[in-house]
Parts: C-alpha cells; sequence; structure tokens
C-alpha cells in the first residue's frame, strides 16, 4: 500500500478507506491489528494532501470506524492472543479519536464533524467492549459506562445506542448511572429498568442525528 515510486502513484485516502472497508468484513482472526496498521498509515499520509476540512473529516471519521468495527466484529474462533490484542486495539482506538487533533474545527471541538459517524463510533465500541471483554466483567462495565456518559454529555444519545447500554450493562449499573444523571432514585421494585428513552433528558441527545 505504500509502495509509491515514480512510476506508481502513492495511494490516496480512498485506497486507504477500500483497504479498511474490505478489512472490516474480512474473516482473518488479526483483522483489528491490519486495521489499525492501516489506519496509522492512512492518519500520517493525509497530514501530507491538500483535502478540504470537511472532506477530510468524513474520512478520518470513518476510517476510526473501519478499526472499531474490525475490532468489535474479531471472529468468535480467533485466539485468546488476537482477541486480546482486538481488546487493545479498541480501546485505544475509540480513545485516540476522542482525541484527535479534527482539522477545521471550531472552538467547541465536534461541532463540525458528521453527528452520525461519531454515534456509529459509541455503538461499535459498545458493541466492541461486550463481544470481547466478556472475561472481564467490571472492565467490560466499567468502559461502557464510561463511554455511555460521555456520550449522553455530548448530546449524541440515541435508541441504538441506550438499548445496547441497557443490553450489556447489567441492572443495577445501569440502575445507579442513571440516578446520578437524573438526580432521583429509578424504581426498584421492578426487574428492568424503567426509564424508557423518550423520558430521558432531552440534552442528552439534543446533537442525534436519529
Amino acid at each position: 500500500l505504500e509502495r509509491g515510486s515514480s512510476y506508481l502513484p502513492k495511494p490516496d485516502f480512498i485506497s486507504y478507506r477500500l483497504v479498511l472497508t474490505a478489512l472490516e468484513h474480512c474473516k482473518h482472526p488479526d483483522k483489528a491489528l491490519r486495521a489499525r496498521s492501516v489506519l496509522d498509515r492512512f492518519l500520517q499520509s493525509m497530514k501530507k494532501q491538500n483535502i478540504l476540512p470537511p472532506l477530510l473529516q468524513d474520512n478520518i471519521q470513518e476510517a476510526f470506524n473501519s478499526v472499531l468495527t474490525a475490532c468489535a466484529y474479531t471472529p468468535s474462533n480467533a485466539s485468546v492472543h488476537f482477541r486480546h490484542e482486538a481488546a487493545r486495539i479498541l480501546v485505544e482506538t475509540f480513545r485516540d479519536m476522542n482525541s484527535y487533533d479534527w482539522p477545521g474545527n471550531g472552538e467547541d471541538g465536534n461541532t463540525k464533524r458528521n453527528n452520525g459517524s461519531i454515534q456509529e463510533s459509541y455503538t461499535l465500541f459498545i458493541q466492541g467492549c461486550s463481544h470481547l471483554l466478556g472475561s472481564s466483567p467490571c472492565e467490560r462495565q466499567v468502559l461502557i459506562t464510561s463511554a455511555f456518559r460521555e456520550c449522553c454529555r455530548k448530546g449524541l444519545l440515541n435508541l441504538v445506542i441506550w438499548d445496547k447500554f441497557c443490553k450489556f450493562v447489567p441492572l443495577e449499573i445501569i440502575r445507579s448511572t442513571l440516578e446520578d444523571h437524573l438526580g432521583y432514585n429509578v424504581d426498584h421494585t421492578f426487574e428492568t429498568v424503567t426509564v424508557r428513552f423518550e423520558d430521558l433528558p432531552q440534552k442528552w441527545s439534543e446533537r442525534s442525528t436519529s
């Protein structure tokens, strides 16, 4: 992918995106490692190309999501080594995405990025934590709950993220998280969370696209 010469053109962002998309859907047990390697080269390459910020942001966001997808859908029959590597890459990539110096942003940081793609990032991260950290329930709960809180703080919560949060986190953690945010006790007499998505604070989803 990087073997550009005077005779062959160097890969552009479309080439990288095609490779990353292919890695999302392949069945290789090490596809998370491969995707992260391509992402790193892609980000380095993008710094050298003169691309308008909106187009650049969209492609970088989708590239991050491709790596998160590769991690979240690492084959179940992959070795323990590759599953551990996929979990590590999932967390590192999500962290790097949130701390990335996005081109063209204003002082408010994320407002010019595609909110739908960012919401997909949270969905993939929660899905990946559930898939890869089954043997580490405490770590899984901490990571998913932290991502959920951050998503709410940014106003990006949607029904898909809410449903996954409720599916993959124990009921008592859901209740305590909601109580911290809502400021009142959630009914403990029922076996399921009685707060509907529609009842959650509007500010949690004020920037949601779905």
